[in-house]
């Protein structure tokens, strides 16, 4: 056992290499980036929504702090001439958050997988084709 307890900070030059430290900031950026999402959400949510914008925002928040990492390291490519190791983790990251994005319903992709159901593809796809050919169902049944 050390000779310092639990929450000493004796041995802290400064708070950048501090576990505790580190796990504060982390937890707080996790916290801004889910309330930013949640705020781009309605107020009724579907059944699992909260668990996916927590999923969210820790992706987000691995993308951030890696963003910040690579700038404060000047880009991607090394003084020697080479792509950093987190060039890797950064590119999943952000697909893993473009894919939540997606179904949480924000960009353009989602939107138009909304528009293709609703409008269809103009071959009567979609749910205003599906409606259409209901309709005209009826009708025919009704004619008869």
């Amino acid at each position: 056992m050390g000779r310092f307890g639990p929450g000493n900070t004796a041995a802290l030059k400064h708070g950048l290499r501090s576990q505790r430290e580190r796990e504060k900031a982390r937890r707080a950026l996790a916290e801004e980036m889910r309330e930013i999402i949640a705020a781009q959400l309605p107020e009724t949510l579907p059944p699992g929504t909260p668990q996916l914008i927590d999923l969210a925002a820790v992706a987000a928040a691995d993308v951030r702090q890696l963003h910040d990492y690579v700038q404060s390291q000047g880009g991607l490519i090394s003084t020697r001439g080479q792509l950093r190791k987190c060039a890797e983790m950064m590119r999943a990251r952000e697909h893993d958050l473009l894919s939540y994005f997606d179904r949480l319903g924000f960009g353009p992709r989602a939107s138009a997988q909304v528009a293709a159901l609703i409008g269809g593809n103009g071959k009567g796809n979609g749910l205003a084709g599906m409606l259409a050919g209901h309709q005209a169902a009826k009708a025919l049944e009704a004619a008869r």
